[in-house]
């Protein structure tokens, strides 16, 4: 009976010739698959790394977006919308951009052509140009200027007959 050396692990043990070649088939099986393993731990590793630093970049850009001045915001878009009334009192500014805003206040004062092919930049230029023209509408001075206009049919109808009234008695 004749025996070879085969190393297995730290260790030389002797083992049948013929048992030496399945031996050594065992190890080159076990050391690929031990390969194959460590590749497909090495990728998944590698693909939650990358989950982890897109999640890490949403949540900077979250916390950037949770740190901004609402105030400034609001107060930047009544000022828009009020330049946009004082343009053409007409536009809706409910659901629209301000892109969209400064689209339309430029296509009402310029017309639809001005703004079909221009871009963003373009029209925030025409904007700026018509805008610093515009007086936005004032209620509250209006109101002091011209004073309180009363709009109510009831009490127009009731101005009306006091009026007749009053014209029939002086003729």
């Amino acid at each position: 009976m004749t025996t070879k050396t085969v190393v297995l692990g730290d260790k030389a043990v002797q083992v049948h010739v013929e048992d030496a070649a399945e031996v050594e088939r065992f190890k080159q099986e076990s050391a690929k698959a031990l390969a194959d393993a460590e590749a497909k731990l090495t990728t998944t590793i590698a693909a939650k790394d990358e989950e982890i630093g897109k999640l890490k970049a949403d949540l900077k850009a979250a916390q950037d977006a949770a740190n901004i001045d609402v105030d400034a915001l609001v107060a930047a878009r009544t000022e828009l919308v009020a330049q946009v009334k004082a343009i053409d009192a007409k536009i809706d500014a409910k659901g629209l951009s301000d892109a969209d805003l400064r689209k339309a206040a430029v296509a009402a004062k310029l017309g639809d052509e001005m703004v079909k092919d221009a871009s963003e930049a373009v029209i925030l230029g025409m904007f700026k140009a018509i805008a610093k023209d515009a007086k936005p509408a004032d209620p509250v001075g209006e109101a002091f200027k011209y004073g309180v206009k009363d709009a109510d049919p009831i009490n127009d109808a009731q101005a009306g007959y006091v009026a007749r009234l009053t014209r029939q008695k002086e003729a």
